[in-house]
């Protein structure tokens, strides 16, 4: 099992990522997101299973819908644990979402199966504080569960560009 932290700045390595995943001529058939055993953390916004299936689903369709290679692969995500920042918490710096996944990879090809081990993407929305995080940290709790969706985004298709490389390596 491998772990991960990421969460620096915005969604700026998201280019560069979404590029070498294409160069590794990918697709993603099916998306399977698991919410059910989310653990909240005592001082986060609650946000129920469906909720964070939804915008789970919508943001990482909306990173991976991009990738039309030749290559088909699924994708597996559990949401462990997540801290959805509530403004009405007094912090000394501005409140910070944080996302926790178990992200799993595999093929169906009969020839050449690939499974990438389990890795753990944690998506930290807001570390540095930036206008635009802050103000997301202080809207709606639809906003702040958006933007913490979309970082969790950025992570996993940072997770999958780091991976390339074995993605490649398998036959369609």
């Amino acid at each position: 099992m491998t772990f991960t932290l990421m969460g620096c700045g915005e969604a700026s390595f998201a280019p560069a990522s979404m590029a070498r995943l294409a160069q590794a001529n990918i697709r993603f058939n099916h998306i399977s997101i698991v919410a059910t055993d989310m653990v909240k953390n005592a001082y986060s916004d609650d946000v129920s299973p469906e909720d964070m299936t939804t915008q789970l689903r919508r943001a990482i369709t909306s990173k991976l819908s991009e990738l039309q290679g030749d290559r088909v692969y699924n994708i597996g995500i559990k949401v462990t644990g997540y801290m959805l920042a509530n403004p009405a918490v007094p912090t000394v710096s501005s409140p910070k979402s944080v996302l926790m996944l178990s992200v799993s990879v595999w093929n169906d090809s009969p020839d050449n199966k690939l499974m990438l081990p389990p890795s753990t993407v944690i998506a930290v929305d807001g570390l540095y504080g930036s206008a635009l995080s802050i103000a997301k940290s202080q809207g709606s709790k639809d906003q702040r569960l958006a933007a913490l969706t979309v970082r969790a985004g950025v992570e996993i298709a940072q997770y999958l560009a780091r991976n390339a490389q074995s993605l490649e390596a398998s036959t369609p």
